[in-house]
C-alpha cells in the first residue's frame, strides 16, 4: 500500500499487507499506531467510495471485504455485522445473489469477508 500525499494514494488489491498486516508489525514508536490507523481507514474509505464512482464495482467489493484483515492491528474488531444477507448484497453493490457480472460471485465476497452465515445463505 503507498500513500504518496494527501490526494494520491494506492491500495493494492493482491499486496502482502493482507497476510501480513502492517497494524500486526513491529512499530518503533508505539504510538504511531494511533495516528497510522485512523489514516489508513480513511484511505480504504475513500478508495472505496472513488471505486464506486467508476462503477468499478469489483474492486470495491474487494477492498469492502477484506478492509477487516487490512486494518487488523489498529482498530478494535467490533461485534460481528448482524446484517441480513440480502442487506450485505446491497451493501455490496450486488443486483442479486446470482450477479455474474465480473465473473466474482457473492459466495467468493462473502467468503472474504468473513460472512461465513452468508455464505451459507447463498449456498441454499
Amino acid at each position: 500500500d503507498v500513500v504518496e500525499s494527501m490526494s494520491s494514494y494506492c491500495v493494492q488489491a493482491f499486496s502482502d499487507s493482507i497476510w501480513n498486516p502492517v497494524g500486526l508489525g513491529d512499530f518503533t514508536v508505539d504510538s504511531d499506531k494511533k495516528l497510522l490507523g485512523p489514516m489508513l481507514e480513511h484511505v480504504l474509505s475513500a478508495r472505496q467510495s472513488r471505486a464506486i464512482e467508476q462503477e468499478d464495482y469489483t474492486y470495491f467489493r474487494f477492498l469492502k471485504s477484506m478492509q477487516g484483515p487490512l486494518l487488523q492491528g489498529f482498530v478494535e474488531s467490533g461485534p460481528p455485522c448482524m446484517n441480513s444477507c440480502d442487506e450485505w448484497l446491497q451493501s455490496m453493490h450486488f443486483g442479486s445473489a446470482c450477479d455474474p457480472h465480473s465473473g466474482l460471485t457473492p459466495l467468493r465476497f462473502a467468503a472474504y469477508d468473513g460472512r461465513a452465515d452468508i455464505a451459507k445463505e447463498l449456498l441454499q
